[in-house]
C-alpha cells in the first residue's frame, strides 16, 4: 500500500502527541488507526439519522456523525 502524508496544524500536531502518549502507543500514525477503528465502530452503532448516544455514568452526549 503507497504511504499516504498529509498536513496537520499545530493545535492538531499536539493533540495527535498527547493521544499518542495517552494510548501508550508509538507513532502517531497508530493514534490516526485506532481513531479510525473507533470512527468504524461509531459509524456502524450511529441511528440512521447519524446519532450516536455515548453515555459516562448517569450523563448522555449526543453526537451527529454526518
Amino acid at each position: 500500500m503507497p504511504p499516504t502524508t498529509f498536513s496537520v496544524d499545530d493545535k492538531m500536531d499536539r493533540q495527535l502527541e498527547e493521544l499518542r502518549e495517552h494510548l501508550g502507543v508509538t507513532s502517531k500514525t497508530d493514534v490516526i488507526r485506532q481513531a479510525l477503528a473507533l470512527l468504524n465502530i461509531a459509524k456502524d452503532a450511529a441511528r440512521t439519522d447519524g446519532s450516536l448516544i455515548i453515555k459516562k455514568g448517569d450523563e448522555e452526549l449526543t453526537v451527529k456523525l454526518k
